[in-house]
């Protein structure tokens, strides 16, 4: 048994001090939301041309339309859930997507 001593104290305070550096990285290291929010709405109304026909009209809903979608695909391939503006009570504004990059 005393051969042990010298390997098992050593192994038990190592265990030990892992355990406390895994406790304090999940307790006080914040995550990342994996949310990504699309304010469609304000999209729409940024894009509005009150003085435009309704044929540019339909050709800008349409961009518009195709641009938020290869947004959201873009983001969804890279695991994040994407949410409508309409569906979130709060969040920050990091979590908010650009979609015109």
């Amino acid at each position: 048994m005393t051969i042990f001593k010298p390997i098992l104290i050593p192994a038990v305070i190592a265990g030990l001090c892992g355990a406390l550096a895994g406790y304090y990285t999940a307790v006080h290291v914040p995550i990342q939301a994996q949310i990504a929010i699309i304010d469609i709405d304000k999209l729409i109304k940024d894009n509005e041309s009150p003085g435009a026909d309704a044929e540019t009209q339909k050709k800008v809903s349409l961009a518009l339309s195709k641009a938020i979608k290869a947004k959201a695909q873009e983001l969804a391939s890279y695991g994040l859930i994407v949410l409508d503006g309409k569906s979130v009570i709060s969040a920050p504004e990091e979590a908010y997507a650009d979609v015109n990059r």
